[in-house]
């Protein structure tokens, strides 16, 4: 069974749907150019475990794709053993993809999941029991681990496998804890579950981070919505039992895409550090990324610590964060001050 929805979000009427629908959990697939991995994570979510009294639906939110995959949602929803709805959000970005979910979405829960990210069986079952009894928890993560086919790992990979989302959380030592926002140590969207009522009440409609878009490969749009959740009092935590496999392939492992991707984390960083810092300290934060991320590339060039495949990566995600203050000025609105209401 198939939905599916305008691209226009029509809030009033999607919210009303959501109230009378009455899935518990919708999980929500963002999905750009996702024709040939869609049908792989569906094999994942057709043998996900229930849990007693769980109902909940897949929404697939279409973000300006142009591989047909459209037509695969269709052809897996009329095969799907639960309820499927396609939208198409065609403003272009993770970011964009998110909210349309929450707008629509039908369940108070959403679990975000994206379409290269494979889920254990048990992963809604536990997820579920994990949420339902937390009146205060507005956000968790678990763990997103890599999975790299036949594809070779590059040297060093592990010092920077967490740019590609894949995270074990070795600090927490395998027992479920709060992250601390105030530190960004923050779960990415990759596996992510939002309680919507939450989001809708406090992150803003407008984003200033959208996400990888062609040409700008800006990250940072997955922290800034758990920042406004922090901000309001909405805990955030890692439950160790919810594990997925993020598939990596050979062409996400070149170089080129490494710098790449790793700089745009870096761009995110003083946006993202200015929503923690009060507005008359922004000047010197300002400064103190600008030089203090320039002053630790010659550094490490000057050490020779700039010729390893790692060590490269490393080093142009420092330069991001040194560009950062200049990107925000001139691309990014000014952030609102959250520091004072983020413990």
């Amino acid at each position: 069974m198939i939905r599916a929805i305008a691209a226009v979000p029509r809030p009033m009427v999607e919210e009303q749907e959501a109230m009378n629908g009455q899935p518990a959990v919708t999980i929500a697939v963002p999905v750009y150019n996702g024709a040939a991995r869609l049908p792989a994570l569906f094999e994942r979510l057709d043998g996900l475990e229930g849990a007693p009294g769980l109902t909940w639906d897949i929404l697939i939110v279409d973000n300006n794709s142009t591989d047909g995959t459209a037509d695969v949602a269709r052809e897996l929803g009329a095969r799907s053993r639960v309820s499927l709805t396609y939208a198409l959000e065609p403003r272009q970005g993770a970011a964009w993809a998110r909210l349309r979910a929450i707008a629509i979405a039908r369940g108070d829960w959403i679990f975000f999941l994206d379409d290269d990210n494979w889920p254990e069986a048990d992963w809604l079952r536990r997820a579920w029991e994990f949420v339902r009894d937390r009146p205060r928890l507005g956000a968790v993560g678990g763990k997103v681990l890599g999975a790299y086919g036949d594809a070779a790992l590059p040297p060093d990979f592990e010092r920077v496998e967490g740019f590609w989302a894949v995270r074990d959380y070795g600090r927490f030592r395998d027992r479920a804890a709060q992250f601390n926002a105030a530190q960004l140590q923050l779960p990415p969207a990759a596996a992510l579950m939002v309680r919507r009522s939450a989001w809708l009440a406090c992150v803003p409609a407008q984003p200033a981070l959208t996400g990888k878009v062609p040409g700008r490969l800006v990250q940072g749009d997955d922290y800034e919505p758990l920042l406004y959740l922090a901000r309001s009092g909405w805990e955030i935590w890692f439950c160790p039992e919810l594990v997925t496999w993020h598939q990596i392939g050979a062409a996400r492992l070149a170089l080129p895409y490494a710098l790449e991707l790793a700089r745009g984390c870096g761009l995110a960083t003083y946006y993202l550090r200015s929503l923690l810092t009060p507005k008359g300290d922004r000047a010197v934060l300002f400064w103190r990324i600008a030089i203090g991320n320039a002053l630790k590339v010659i550094q490490r060039r000057l050490r020779g610590r700039d010729r390893g495949w790692g060590d490269r990566v490393e080093l142009a995600f420092l330069w991001g964060c040194a560009l950062s203050p200049f990107y925000a000025r001139r691309h990014l609105p000014e952030a609102p001050d959250l520091s004072s209401k983020i413990q």
